[in-house]
C-alpha cells in the first residue's frame, strides 16, 4: 500500500511537472484566473470549445466524439493542461497509488498499457518501475507530443503512441492495462471497447477499469456486463473507489474501480458496486477532519493514514 512518502512524491510531481493541483473548473473565480493568466485569444477559444463539448456530451454520437477530440487537443496546451486535469486530481492520485500497489503485491512486470493516457502523467509515474515497459495510448496528437517532452525532461522511458484504446499490432502483449474514464458509458459501445482492451492482454493479464458513474448506471444492466466478462474470460478480483476533495469549495467526488484478471478470478458479484464503496464512509470521516490538509483528502491518503 502506498505510504505517505510515496504520495508526497506523487503529489509534488503532478504539481511541478504537470501543473495538476488543487482546484476545479467549477470553482468560483476559475475563469477569472484563466483570463488573468492567459492570452485572451486562448481563453476565448477554450471557452467556445468547452461549451461545445459540454453540450455535445448530452446528445452523444459522432458530434460528441468530435467535440471531445477538440477539447482534449486544446487542453494539451501547456497553459491549460494542469488547470483542466486538476479537476480529476484525486482520481489521478488514487489510480496511481492503486496501480503501484497492484504491481508490487501481484509481482507484475513487463508491458503495461495506460489506455487514454492524454499527456501521459500516469504513464510517466509508473515508468519509475524499471521492471516495466510502460506504453501510453491516446488519440490526441498534441497531448502525446507534450507528454513526450515532459517524459524526456523527467527522464522517464514511457512510450506514448497514437491509437484508439489499444496500439495497432499489440494484441496479447500487455501484462496490465489501466482504463480509467476512457470507455463509453453506454453498455453496447462500452462492452465493445472492453473487448478491444481485453484483446491486448496477455494470457493471464490484469485489467484496472473505472467508469466515471457507477457501473450499474454506466453499463446497465449488470447481468449483461457479467455475461460479457465471462465471454471475454475476464474474472473479477477486487473492487474499490477512487476520488476525494477536488477543491475546498466542493464536496468530495468518487467513482468505482474494479480489478479483473484474464483467465482468473470469479464472476462479477451482484453487489460489486456496493463492495467498491467499502472505504468511502471512512474516507468521508477523514475528509471532514479540519486537521487534514485539503490536498491529502483522497482515498489513497486515507488508506495511507490507516496503516
Amino acid at each position: 500500500m502506498a505510504d505517505r512518502r510515496d504520495l508526497l512524491l506523487l503529489d509534488a510531481e503532478l504539481r511541478d511537472a504537470w501543473g495538476i493541483d488543487l482546484g476545479s473548473m467549477e470553482d468560483p473565480g476559475w475563469w477569472e484566473s484563466l483570463e488573468r493568466d492567459c492570452p485572451s485569444e486562448l481563453v476565448t477559444r477554450f471557452r467556445e470549445i468547452h461549451q461545445a463539448y459540454s453540450q455535445a456530451e448530452i446528445g452523444g454520437g459522432p458530434q460528441a466524439e468530435r467535440a471531445e477530440r477538440s477539447f482534449f487537443d486544446l487542453a494539451a496546451d501547456d497553459r491549460l493542461l494542469g488547470r483542466v486535469h486538476s479537476h480529476r486530481r484525486p482520481v489521478i492520485i488514487d489510480c496511481a497509488a492503486l496501480v503501484d500497489d497492484l504491481l508490487v503485491s501481484r509481482g507484475i512486470v513487463g508491458p503495461v498499457l495506460d489506455a487514454g493516457c492524454h499527456a501521459g502523467y500516469l504513464s510517466a509515474w509508473w515508468a519509475r518501475h524499471e521492471s516495466l515497459e510502460v506504453v501510453g495510448c491516446d488519440l490526441s496528437r498534441p497531448a502525446l507530443e507534450l507528454g513526450r517532452r515532459r517524459c524526456a525532461r523527467l527522464g522517464r522511458a514511457a512510450e506514448l503512441v497514437e491509437g484508439d484504446l489499444l496500439p495497432e499490432g499489440d494484441e496479447g502483449r500487455f501484462e496490465l492495462i489501466v482504463a480509467v474514464d476512457v470507455l463509453p458509458e453506454e453498455i453496447g459501445s462500452g462492452l465493445r471497447g472492453l473487448e478491444r482492451l481485453v484483446s491486448g492482454l496477455s494470457e493471464n493479464g490484469w485489467l484496472v477499469l473505472s467508469t466515471g458513474h457507477r457501473l450499474d448506471v454506466a453499463w446497465s444492466p449488470l447481468e449483461r456486463v457479467s455475461g460479457g466478462l465471462a465471454e471475454l474470460g475476464l474474472g473479477f478480483v477486487d473492487a474499490g473507489c477512487l476520488g476525494g476533495v477536488v477543491s475546498p469549495e466542493q464536496e468530495p467526488l468518487g467513482q468505482n474501480v474494479f480489478v479483473f484478471r484474464r483467465g482468473g478470478g470469479g464472476g462479477l458479484p451482484g453487489d460489486c458496486v456496493e463492495r467498491s464503496r467499502h472505504d468511502w464512509p471512512g474516507f468521508l470521516e477523514h475528509a471532514g477532519d479540519p486537521d487534514v490538509p485539503d490536498r491529502e483528502k483522497s482515498v489513497a491518503w486515507y488508506r495511507a493514514r490507516r496503516r
